[in-house]
């Protein structure tokens, strides 16, 4: 996502190994003699602009976002919800995200929007139990959403009316946009997730947002790829059957991938597929690839993507070294931790894994992965 700067290569340690600084210990023997610590292993290179990015469960504050600088994030996914815009049907109230997305803009972190969550006059599948998570059922509802896409587009795109007098470097305004959440899954897809249904939804929403900027780049939904969950549609399969759907490759600049593993190397794997994907399907070999989401736990209900804290550092350094070493084999544009913090549970809500991947733990404490995040970035922890 966005500029590049070049990057020094190195080779990656082993999975779950720490890097080592014999060779500059050695070479430190004459020096000990007049100090009285060792250096610290030497930090990464700086990875390319926007690449290593962050999501939260809580949209940024003016106290994360300062930290966030700090680290050198410079990219951070958050839900654009349209049930948040459009309270009630034709009336549009963006002030909540005009101050966000200026508080994040005056910390050099460039947010990536996902056009999500229908408001509660939005017909689902039974027009009676309407769901956030859910996309609209009829085609008035989809109109209405296409019309909030490129409202979206037109006030926050890189020509965006809002920046508009800011200062706002066209590089720190946001110029992809992701349309909705994991839409291959049954409680994000009106509860039968349909890859050609979902395609033309795509389409449509991105046709609307180009008209309104032009410089709006279109990115697909964030698909996981779980294997102990019925009525998915796999990965490799969605991503197939979507782009083969008719002007799809002409409107769509990327797709996402959500690619929770066990292991690190499982996750380089996913990514690995997904392009293999990319590359069988009509018009897409040259499209980018988003990591929208990855990460581990530290509690929670699921052992095989929880692990210790000093783990979760482990398998993020080694995650990003891979990606990072692999980028442009990949056309990898981005990877996504999910996520910033944890939180507790909500009223009702099972105690999952979900709830504990934060860098931080539910108090604000960091986790040992938030120095590990900040090594990779470069920047301060």
């Amino acid at each position: 996502m966005g500029q590049k700067r070049q990057r020094a290569r190195r080779k990656t340690p082993p999975e779950g190994a720490r890097p080592r600084c014999r060779a500059a210990l050695v070479a430190q023997l004459f020096i000990l003699a007049f100090s009285s610590a060792l250096p610290a292993c030497p930090a990464l290179a700086a990875p390319p602009h926007f690449f290593v990015g962050l999501q939260g469960w809580d949209d940024p504050t003016a106290k994360s976002l300062a930290r966030l600088q700090r680290a050198q994030v410079h990219s951070y996914r958050l839900t654009l919800r349209w049930s948040r815009v459009e309270r009630t049907r034709g009336s549009y109230g963006w002030r909540y995200y005009d101050e966000l997305f200026a508080r994040a803009a005056q910390s050099h972190v460039r947010v990536l929007p996902i056009l999500f969550s229908s408001p509660a006059w939005v017909c689902n599948p039974t027009c009676a139990d309407p769901r956030p998570q859910w996309p609209p059922k009829t085609d008035a509802d989809h109109e209405r959403f296409y019309a909030f896409a490129a409202r979206a587009a037109d006030r926050y795109g890189p020509g965006g009316y809002f920046w508009e007098g800011t200062g706002t470097a066209r590089s720190e305004r946001p110029r992809w946009f992701q349309v909705w959440n994991e839409p291959n899954l049954p409680n994000f897809w009106n509860r039968a997730p349909d890859a050609e249904a979902y395609a033309r939804f795509l389409r449509r929403t991105g046709k609307a947002m180009k008209a309104a900027d032009p410089e709006v780049r279109v990115l697909a939904g964030g698909v996981p790829n779980p294997t102990s969950r019925s009525h998915v549609i796999r990965m490799k399969d969605f991503i197939r059957r979507m782009f083969a759907v008719t002007g799809v490759a002409d409107i769509v600049d990327g797709a996402a991938i959500h690619p929770y593993s066990a292991t690190a190397q499982g996750v380089v794997d996913k990514v690995d597929a997904a392009r293999r994907a990319l590359v069988a399907s009509p018009g897409a070999a040259r499209k980018k690839l988003f990591v929208t989401e990855f990460g581990w736990a530290t509690g929670g209900d699921n052992p095989s993507l929880s692990t210790t804290p000093t783990g979760q550092a482990q398998r993020l350094r080694f995650t990003y070294q891979a990606l990072l070493r692999r980028r442009d084999q990949y056309r990898l544009a981005a990877a996504y931790w999910f996520n910033h913090k944890d939180r507790a549970p909500g009223t009702g809500e099972a105690v999952w894994w979900g709830l504990y991947t934060g860098l931080f733990d539910r108090y604000g404490h960091p986790k040992p992965s938030w120095r590990e995040y900040t090594r990779v970035t470069g920047g301060l922890p």
